[in-house]
């Protein structure tokens, strides 16, 4: 998506499934040069909090904290996982400094139904995105729920799809990553 959208310059990346906020973490480290902000949204408010402690790591207060408690859990239960994450956290720490270096990267989290166009375009304002990035649910521990989930006509994909048609910019890419069943389509979208 970001070679497709070069000239661009720098983007605002946008995961509306973003559960643990993983996703949206990785790709700021790898891609923090290309980027201005990551956004991320999520029906579950659990999954929302959890996306915040992991989207902190993105910032030196959010380093120092996770130190900390990596310290305290080092302390107390004397485990070699803890002193390896205390190490890789180092290593977090210097990259992100060299990112910061280059600029700041913001960051943006909401609890929002991502089928429902209202409640995105009210987080987000029109034309605010560059390019989403996103893993579907799927298995028995994730589903889609609502109204927009239970349409026979269009299926929940085609709805998210719909929802974020107001939020893109012009020539905004969507990427997708499902299982092979799920068929990704929408007729006011363009396959690359």
């Amino acid at each position: 998506c970001l070679a497709l959208r070069q000239d661009a310059g720098l983007v605002r990346l946008y995961d509306p499934l973003c559960g643990s906020g993983y996703l949206l973490c990785v790709l700021a480290y790898l891609h923090w040069d290309s980027l201005s902000q990551v956004v991320g949204s999520d029906v579950d408010p659990e999954a929302v909090r959890l996306a915040a402690r992991n989207l902190a790591l993105l910032t030196p207060a959010g380093i120092e904290e996770r130190r900390q408690e990596l310290r305290s859990l080092a302390v107390a239960y004397r485990k070699e996982s803890h002193q390896a994450a205390l190490a890789a956290l180092d290593q977090l720490e210097a990259r992100l400094h060299a990112h910061l270096a280059v600029h700041p990267l913001g960051s943006q989290l909401f609890q929002a139904d991502a089928l429902d166009p209202q409640s995105l375009a009210r987080h987000l304002g029109p034309a605010a995105v560059d390019v989403v990035v996103t893993d579907l649910p799927y298995g028995w521990q994730t589903q889609w729920q609502g109204d927009a989930a239970q349409d026979r006509d269009h299926s929940p994909t085609w709805h998210l799809l719909q929802a974020l048609r107001g939020i893109l910019v012009p020539g905004a890419l969507v990427a997708i990553a499902t299982v092979k069943k799920d068929r990704v389509a929408h007729e006011c979208y363009q396959r690359r």
